[in-house]
């Protein structure tokens, strides 16, 4: 049996386009769960990824368990998810876990030898999430394997903020690209930051996503990183803060900031999360993190590895639990 991926067929995840013959997505653990009863699954999907450092990575979790993880080719194909399975109902979550902001990456069909039963829903009352970040939110060394291209040691699924979502079995959409910030990128370009593309369905077309209509329960950001690459003033970088969380406030009137950066930068957003919290009734609550310098790093440019993602997602999970 097959079918075409939609919005009638399986659940969606992350920020989306409808498109003619299925869904396109482009920021980090967007995705679509399906159920079905068969032995099998293959997936039919489509790259437009022009650089090689980007090809899309797609990681298969069958009944809640960590299974293949694909690396697709450009163009359409097909890809075995999953074989070998009990012939047995099954459901299936395939998530984007390496950055195709650029190149937006389409789940076209799905085919198993059996049939597709009626997609998953959402729990009643589940947490929604919001996340703002970098690579290291991206889940950039997550994967040891340096030198590489990029996306070969990447899977945001074991990245913090991703881990956290999951912690409380939360739904959660994540904005993130490797080299911005909070108001400049790596290299020192102003034009780099997150806040600036923050409601944006596909970076390729800066097509706007409705953020207000989400209504989140939970905002992480974990931003400055770049910033602090070339030297910054701290009231720079505390205003360049306080300007994202006034703007996250403005779509998100119920929603508590959690927020973190390595520690070049934690002044600025401490500053920053006092003031905010000053103004707002909720405001916002800076979360300690190990260090970035972790011994256990994979190599990657001096990335952290999974381990440092687990790490910081419970000091993360400590501090919202007094909340929730």
């Amino acid at each position: 049996m097959k079918i075409n991926i939609n919005e009638e067929t399986v659940r969606i995840y992350g920020r989306y386009r409808v498109l003619p013959d299925g869904i396109d997505v482009s920021w980090v653990n967007s995705g679509i769960e399906l159920r079905f009863k068969g032995t099998q699954l293959i997936l039919s999907v489509r790259s437009t990824s022009t650089e090689k450092i980007k090809q899309a990575f797609l990681q298969v979790f069958v009944d809640g368990k960590r299974r293949a993880r694909i690396k697709t080719k450009l163009g359409e194909d097909d890809y075995i998810a999953a074989f070998g399975l009990e012939d047995r109902e099954h459901t299936a979550k395939i998530l984007l876990v390496s950055e195709t902001q650029w190149h937006p990456f389409a789940f076209l069909a799905a085919e198993t030898d059996g049939e597709f039963l009626p997609k998953p829903e959402a729990p009643a009352g589940q947490l929604k999430f919001d996340c703002y970040g970098d690579s290291l939110t991206c889940g950039v060394g997550t994967i040891p394997g340096w030198p590489g291209p990029d996306s070969d040691w990447q899977d945001s699924t074991l990245a913090h903020a991703y881990r956290i979502v999951e912690h409380f079995r939360g739904e959660g959409q994540y904005i993130a690209i490797s080299g911005w910030g909070i108001f400049r990128g790596y290299c020192g370009d102003e034009p780099s930051n997150v806040p600036r593309v923050f409601d944006c369905v596909t970076m390729a077309t800066e097509e706007k996503y409705d953020v207000a209509s989400r209504d989140a329960d939970y905002i992480i950001v974990m931003l400055g990183t770049n910033d602090t690459a070339n030297p910054v003033e701290r009231e720079t970088l505390r205003d360049a803060y306080l300007r994202f969380f006034r703007k996250l406030r403005s779509v998100t009137p119920r929603a508590k900031i959690f927020c973190s950066t390595t520690e070049a930068a934690v002044p600025a957003l401490d500053d920053a999360a006092k003031i905010f919290s000053q103004e707002d009734a909720i405001g916002a609550v800076r979360v300690d993190i190990p260090k970035h310098g972790h011994p256990d790093y994979a190599g990657s440019y001096g990335h952290p590895s999974g381990k440092w993602g687990s790490a910081v997602a419970a000091c993360y999970i400590a501090a919202m639990e007094k909340q929730i």
